[in-house]
């Protein structure tokens, strides 16, 4: 797996209440793609939005629910180390501790992290014309930003951008007067959704997926842009807004 290298972190060797709120962040990582992968329904395009990606996303909400009880069940594990170490006198296990606390903390979105990866771009077709409704198939829609995204991540993508926009739990992607919006920031076409994992096995992956075959059918009848490129320098920002949530709580089994 591809090792996300976090741009700043503290190294104070204390296990504070700062480290235990720092490690409650990366409770996010858990319930990220399952409010991506139900935020699709709000919006819809025309003949894009059959009945076919509802099963699809429902298969991507199945497998994020148990990517979100296996991170649960390791954050917790960190947490209960990192507390039998700061009891303890072991510097060098809680310095160990405190470097997978930061890498959650990258997951969940809090850090900026930068590594190898793909970058997937879309935009609209010349042959569109923005003021006529007839004419939504040419252009992106904010459902076509959210399906790559959640098949990004399905691929096994560990960090996620759309136009610099940081995607994380708390991160919606919508449409606003026929924008698209992300963390409610207007975008426009080209989108340039950067992903960060392990390069070759996350290209193979998103390219066989079936949002990558359903758009390479519609770069050719609606001449959409679609394109994968493989990068060993690529970086996302530290998401900032807020990433606490307001209804979701985590549960102990």
């Amino acid at each position: 797996m591809n090792e996300l290298t976090p741009h700043s972190g503290d190294d104070d060797g204390t296990a504070s209440d700062d480290k235990r709120g720092r490690a409650a962040l990366a409770i996010a990582a858990g319930v990220m793609a399952f409010l991506m992968a139900t935020a699709w329904t709000q919006h819809s395009s025309q003949e894009k939005t059959a009945a076919g990606r509802r099963q699809e996303l429902a298969e991507l909400v199945a497998a994020r629910q148990r990517r979100v009880a296996q991170l649960e069940r390791q954050l917790d594990d960190a947490r209960s180390r990192l507390n039998a170490t700061a009891r303890g006198s072991g510097r060098s296990r809680l310095i160990s501790l405190e470097e997978q606390l930061d890498r959650m903390a990258a997951l969940a979105g809090t850090r900026a992290v930068r590594g190898t990866g793909i970058v997937v771009e879309l935009s609209d077709s010349d042959l569109g014309n923005k003021q006529d409704p007839e004419s939504a198939d040419f252009q992106i829609q904010d459902v076509d930003v959210q399906l790559v995204v959640n098949a990004l991540w399905s691929a096994g993508a560990e960090a996620l951008s759309v136009n610099g926009q940081r995607v994380v739990g708390t991160s919606a992607i919508r449409s606003a007067g026929g924008a698209v919006l992300v963390n409610y920031h207007v975008l426009t076409s080209p989108y340039r959704v950067v992903a960060i994992g392990d390069a070759g096995p996350l290209q193979r992956r998103f390219a066989e997926s079936t949002i990558a075959r359903r758009f390479r059918g519609w770069a050719e009848v609606y001449h959409l842009g679609f394109s994968i490129k493989r990068s060993g320098r690529l970086s996302v920002p530290a998401f900032g807004g807020a990433v606490r949530f307001r209804y979701a709580q985590h549960t102990k089994e």
